[in-house]
């Protein structure tokens, strides 16, 4: 596989982000942004790896196909969907938008687990 390593590597540090990243709020900082906002940067970077991962090996990994053809389709409309659930909630702070948001987070947040664990199991010999 012509890039495994430094995916994995990629897809380490990757991994890692959320364990260093946030871990004490700035004074004023709304935790719910601050995790909607790592969320879903962590997840544009997770699925863009795998998505690259994917094709760069695509001859040796045929069957990752469909299931990155359904991530192409529906990580754009779920990331979509939360950042905009995050400026409703930025402008309003409303429990209602709190709400949404929260509901939004969940799928990104199932999203990217799946999408590790497809990358932890593509990438075993």
């Amino acid at each position: 596989m012509k890039h495994i390593h430094k995916f994995l590597s990629i897809a380490l540090v990757a991994g890692l982000i959320p364990l260093f990243s946030g871990c004490r709020l700035l004074k004023g900082e709304d935790p719910l942004l601050v995790r909607a906002e790592q969320s879903i940067r962590f997840a544009y970077v997770v699925t863009d790896s795998f998505l690259k991962f994917e094709y760069d090996n695509r001859s040796e990994l045929p069957q990752l196909k469909p299931i990155a053809d359904r991530i192409r389709t529906n990580a754009p409309i779920i990331l979509k969907n939360a950042l905009e659930a995050t400026k409703a909630y930025k402008r309003t702070k409303a429990r209602g938008d709190a709400d949404v948001l929260v509901q939004h987070l969940s799928v990104v947040e199932a999203m990217t687990r799946r999408t590790q664990d497809l990358t932890a199991k593509s990438a075993l010999p």
